[in-house]
């Protein structure tokens, strides 16, 4: 499966620190974010579809049409769609059945040969990367029932539980709960309005987990790429 990396936010919370680069673009350890990450996912998936938006050319400058022997396409937003409208895009230009979306503001160090399996075996429409957490209230809580994913909490503390990591796999039928809207939410328009629909198949892990979206997190790997090692 292609890897579809949404790298079109401006990351106005994290301006401080980052200037106006896009927030994938920002450097940790002198080389972009969004390179270390394709360079973890490059051994798993069959090439590359960066969804850009903000700054969209210093992406394509610096990645071209390859990186370490895969293809390098782009899905151009001309002006901001949300996260949902940026995926239905994908859907629109692309063709394929199936593949990994990954956001491009975070490290998940998921096994993606075993989510791939998972989701397979599931016959879902959607699979969900999920993190077991303790004592957060940053992220909105994740529910499971039966086997599937049931509900998605409004961020508050929670002492135990699960956060959306930021990895699924989707397949193309799934474009048909898009709505028609020119700018939407995947997570608010799509996930959360269908969820009794999608019978979306969780995939748990605690493996590392970074998220760049606040200058703290980001500081805290900026000089140390080790997270990516592991």
């Amino acid at each position: 499966m292609k890897a579809v990396i949404l790298a079109g936010g401006l990351g106005t919370r994290l301006k401080s620190v980052s200037g106006d680069l896009p927030k994938p673009m920002v450097p940790v350890e002198g080389r972009p974010f969004l390179e270390h990450l394709m360079e973890w996912l490059s051994p798993s998936v069959s090439g590359f579809i960066l969804s850009t938006g903000y700054r969209a050319e210093l992406v394509s400058r610096h990645f071209s049409s390859s990186f370490k022997g895969l293809s390098v396409d782009y899905c151009v937003e001309d002006s901001p769609l949300g996260t949902g409208g940026a995926i239905r895009k994908v859907f629109e230009s692309f063709s394929g059945e199936r593949f990994f979306l990954i956001n491009g503001d975070t490290f998940f160090a998921v096994n993606l040969k075993k989510m791939a399996l998972s989701h397979m075996r599931s016959g879902s429409l959607m699979s969900m990367a999920l993190k077991p957490m303790k004592n957060f209230e940053r992220y909105g809580n994740v529910g499971i029932k039966d086997g599937h994913i049931s509900s998605f909490e409004e961020k508050r503390f929670v002492r135990e539980g699960l956060i959306n990591g930021g990895i699924y796999v989707l397949e193309r039928s799934l474009a048909k709960y898009f709505p028609v809207s020119e700018k939407f939410s995947f997570e608010k328009d799509v996930l959360e309005k269908h969820i009794a629909d999608l019978d979306i198949n969780p995939f748990l892990s605690d493996s590392a987990f970074i998220d760049i979206g606040i200058p703290e997190d980001y500081l805290s790997i900026r000089d140390n790429a080790a997270i990516f090692r592991l």
